[in-house]
């Protein structure tokens, strides 16, 4: 029986239709099902969401399989989002492994009251719900980061395991 209960709190944290509040922030199921996918996809391809406010709610906005290039595409440059990206990267003995990088987007466009609401909960989100990112960003213009960006600072973070490759 006890190891029936952890398995049901196990499947608990990939339920679409359970939301969290962090910090007075209601995050979406659907927010968390799509962070775990992203922190474990099931094929090497990279992935991306988009994560939005609605109605004082942070839900998905949009995900894909496509790239860091077809994330940029569907960015809004009106409103604060956050991104990740889900980037398969390989070392030199050709062991892969799965890196997420953490995007906090704050355009000018973007009311200056949301803008701040936002930089307060990325810390919270990070630290809580949306935690394991390897390299975060903070950007207020897609211009700002480059895919070179994001492979320099992916080496940087390092590890045991380095990796010299990425799949963007």
């Amino acid at each position: 029986e006890e190891g029936e209960e952890e398995e049901e709190e196990e499947k608990a944290v990939f339920n679409s239709e359970m939301d969290v509040t962090v910090g007075g922030l209601v995050v979406s199921g659907d927010c968390l099902v799509q962070w775990q996918h992203l922190k474990s996809p099931t094929k090497r391809a990279p992935h991306w969401a988009i994560f939005e406010y609605r109605n004082d709610m942070l839900v998905v906005d949009a995900h894909s399989r496509g790239g860091f290039a077809d994330l940029f595409a569907h960015m809004d440059t009106s409103i604060v989002q956050f991104a990740a990206l889900s980037v398969p990267a390989t070392d030199a003995a050709g062991s892969q492994r799965t890196k997420v990088i953490f995007i906090f987007y704050s355009p000018p466009a973007a009311r200056a009251k949301d803008r701040a609401i936002a930089a307060n909960h990325k810390s919270l989100l990070l630290g809580g719900v949306l935690s394991g990112a390897h390299a975060v960003f903070e950007i207020d213009d897609l211009a700002d980061m480059t895919a070179k960006d994001i492979v320099l600072k992916l080496i940087a973070s390092g590890g045991a395991h380095s990796a010299t490759s990425f799949d963007l």
